[in-house]
């Protein structure tokens, strides 16, 4: 058994805090005993019996990084794990003083990076300096890490986010009907891409395509200033072009699960992502894929086996895309499905993602 620390911000939030849950899961039914840090104390999972909560809340970021110091050097681990570079860049500096007596330490990359921030030269030196091992979700971010800093190449441990395929299942009984329902889940915001799609539907209702409902799920409620002009802003857009009947936006729902086994079709037009949890729980759930080919959807997506990729910045492109899903039969659809969820299993089952972690901590 060992005494493991896992880090991060806070556990509220998106696919990384997801991805924390099912490390702490795995790593405590091995038999390991596991200590949760956190700045907040805001949870929207359920940890499992034994796990230690602490958090870290302070109002000023230099009393937070000395509490935060503090903390390690009153307690003693065998393996630190931090997510998010935001946090390791924090968390690093203790263990670089504290060389002589370290833990094995593992920083996860959980964003693909488009921007460099400014503290990532001093996040690499660290990393070459006391970090054991880089685990970053995607191969894109291996080889953008790989290329700007070559020392770190050996360090690098690409590792897959876990989904769970007995949770996230495909619907017993269903068929096609004459309005194929595309879902997208994902946030309002100009990354997924909210604008082309509603070009897109603009062009299909002119050149009267029929047969398709899009309805995207996202957090309405959102007091971010940039989020509620991208709701506004979509609003109009559907308003003025008499689009009510061809996509609605909804709220953030608690159960995903059941609005995949309500979908037909997943659709995500991202101009960039990382791997995105909301198209691996929809391709669990057997939904066919239609989804921008950025980063590695197109290592996951193979087009016309298990899903469709599409240029995100080309309107033509993914119209096409959406039309050439909409020419399925019923039983093309469904085989895609079952591509998806057979693709899913063999790269993001948690056993993998279990066996991964476990081999890196032995």
């Amino acid at each position: 058994m060992k005494k493991i620390l896992c880090f991060i911000g806070s556990m509220r939030g998106g696919g990384s805090q997801r991805q924390m849950f099912e490390l702490i899961k795995v790593l405590h039914a091995e038999g390991h005993a596991i200590t949760l840090l956190t700045y907040s104390r805001s949870n929207q999972f359920r940890l499992p019996d034994g796990v230690v909560w602490e958090t870290i809340d302070c109002p000023s970021r230099i009393l937070k990084i000395f509490s935060l110091y503090t903390f390690l050097w009153l307690r003693k681990y065998d393996v630190v794990i931090s997510f998010i570079q935001y946090f390791s860049v924090q968390i690093l500096p203790f263990y670089w003083i504290n060389r002589k007596n370290r833990p094995l330490i593992i920083c996860g990359e959980r964003n693909i990076t488009l921007k460099p921030d400014w503290f990532e030269p001093f996040l690499f030196k660290l990393y070459h300096e006391v970090t054991d091992y880089i685990v970053p979700n995607t191969y894109y971010q291996k080889e953008y890490i790989s290329k700007v800093s070559p020392l770190l190449k050996d360090k690098i441990h690409v590792i897959y986010n876990s989904i769970d395929t007995d949770y996230f299942y495909p619907r017993r009984k269903k068929c096609l009907g004459p309005i194929r329902e595309i879902i997208v889940t994902a946030r309002y915001v100009p990354q997924k891409n909210p604008y082309i799609l509603l070009e897109v539907i603009k062009k299909l209702k002119a050149k009267n395509v029929i047969g398709f409902h899009f309805s995207w799920y996202g957090d309405l409620e959102s007091k971010a200033d940039s989020v509620k002009e991208v709701i506004g802003n979509m609003r109009k857009i559907i308003a003025e072009n008499l689009l009510d009947d061809l996509i609605s936006l909804n709220g953030y729902s608690e159960d995903p699960c059941r609005l995949y086994q309500g979908a037909d079709c997943f659709c995500l037009p991202s101009l960039h992502e990382g791997v995105p949890n909301s198209m691996i729980e929809a391709m669990s759930c057997e939904l066919p894929c239609i989804v921008s080919a950025v980063a590695d959807n197109s290592l996951i997506v193979r087009d016309e086996e298990n899903g469709f990729l599409f240029d995100p910045k080309d309107v033509d492109d993914f119209c096409r895309t959406v039309v050439r899903y909409l020419n399925l039969s019923e039983e093309q659809s469904f085989l895609m499905g079952r591509n998806a969820r057979l693709t899913v299993k063999e790269k993001f089952s948690s056993a993998i993602f279990a066996e991964a972690y476990i081999n890196l901590i032995k």
